[in-house]
């Protein structure tokens, strides 16, 4: 099964469908366990969150409400990294499916537009 795949889309990598699905089962899980575990169990010092005007943002009156919002916003970045690689991964199933094996053009896509969907994506703490 093609598991990489280089700049035009032509695979330069294999695995087995096995290794492929554990693989893929193990990142996801990962990244899964990160996102429901991290905000509950990791207690980020106020010293080490770097967001503009921080003395107002961590104030005492605001210093809750603050970092929980910082930690829903987190959440959504791990989903948006979670949809990502699902996309990803359908097109490497599709690519596998095909005789040609190779990326469709909606690879290029999701690489080029990803990571400006993400940085416009508006943050409002209140």
């Amino acid at each position: 099964m093609a598991t990489d795949f280089g700049a035009r889309g032509t695979p330069n990598g294999w695995k087995s469908k096995e290794g492929f699905l554990f693989f893929e089962i193990v990142i996801i899980g990962v990244i899964g366990i990160l996102q429901l575990a991290l905000p509950r169990f990791l207690k980020v010092p106020t010293s080490m969150v770097n967001i503009p005007n921080r003395e107002y943002w961590l104030s005492d009156e605001r210093n809750e409400k603050t970092l929980q919002t910082l930690n829903r916003e987190m959440g959504w970045v791990f989903v948006s990294v979670l949809a990502f690689l699902i996309a990803v991964n359908h097109l490497v199933y599709q690519a596998n499916l095909t005789d040609g094996r190779t990326l469709s053009d909606s690879f290029l896509f999701s690489v080029y537009w990803f990571p400006r969907i993400y940085r416009g994506l508006d943050v409002t703490l209140f």
